[in-house]
């Protein structure tokens, strides 16, 4: 007998989720935020390139604020 009230999952998780655990703001993929990855993100800004763990302001562009907000949470002043 089953109730109004049955929940049944039809979509299974079958296999482990693999999806986008990196960093916002580590560019170089090392799992750390440092200086190096704001100047990562520094030359990204110049050049026009696109990284989205660089846009770390989320305004769907990367600038110099990008790059000053990694620097400043590699200082540990923000969280990213």
């Amino acid at each position: 007998m089953t109730s109004d009230w049955e929940v049944v999952d039809r979509y299974l998780l079958i296999q482990p989720w693999g999806g986008d655990t990196s960093l916002k703001g580590d560019l170089n993929g090392d799992s750390q935020i440092t200086p190096a990855d704001a100047a990562i993100a520094l030359q990204l800004a110049a050049t026009g390139g696109w990284d989205a763990n660089a846009d770390v302001n989320h305004d769907s562009r990367i600038t110099s604020l990008d790059a000053l907000m990694i620097m400043q949470a590699a200082a540990g002043a923000i969280e990213l």
